[in-house]
């Protein structure tokens, strides 16, 4: 039975402390450790459109009009437009060790819009690339081997991606999918 309240709930005594868990919501946003736990969701707790981060391999999924586990959408191929580049989808990462190592084997097919973004997701999430630097970013375009990073507005057909997993929290593996999002020509 429902419990009916007046106002907003808040912690007793101003206290520091939370006062409900993303695990006992209907629908909402959820945060699991990993695809599992997420198929483990009671269904109960399942609302159509609410939205699950997954820590490992990190990704967000977006549940559809079904319930079941079949219905969950990767949130990233919800945000694609038409407008954008179907080129440089789903491509394989390079394993890297340290920061400013090579992405990926696939360099940029398509020059975007002048002074467009780009925008990296791996597995789904997207990192913030570089505009013109190296330094406390997730990932990086060069055009010359790494040694410097191109601003978002300038990077051109045949540009490559670096990463940084320091800044990314993560180095990249071959079972890591990368994809461009930019707007086509």
């Amino acid at each position: 039975m429902p419990v009916e309240v007046i106002d907003i709930i808040v912690p007793k005594n101003n206290g520091d402390f939370p006062v409900v868990e993303d695990t006992n919501l209907l629908g909402g946003w959820r945060v699991v450790v990993d695809l599992t736990a997420r198929d483990a969701i009671p269904s109960l707790r399942r609302k159509a459109g609410m939205v699950v981060y997954v820590i490992n391999p990190p990704a967000e999924y977006q549940l559809g009009a079904g319930l079941t586990n079949a219905d969950w959408i990767p949130l990233s191929s919800l945000l694609l437009d038409a407008n954008l580049s179907p080129l440089n989808k789903d491509m394989q990462a390079l394993v890297t060790a340290s920061d400013n190592n090579l992405a990926c084997g696939t360099a940029i097919l398509a020059t975007p819009p002048a002074n467009a973004w780009v925008q990296v997701q791996v597995n789904g999430v997207a990192y913030k690339v570089g505009n013109g630097t190296k330094a406390g970013m997730p990932c990086y375009f060069s055009g010359d081997g790494g040694v410097t990073a191109r601003a978002t507005g300038g990077i051109v057909t045949g540009d490559f991606l670096y990463w940084n997993g320091s800044v990314a929290g993560f180095q990249l593996d071959v079972i890591d999918r990368v994809d461009f999002l930019f707007e086509a020509l």
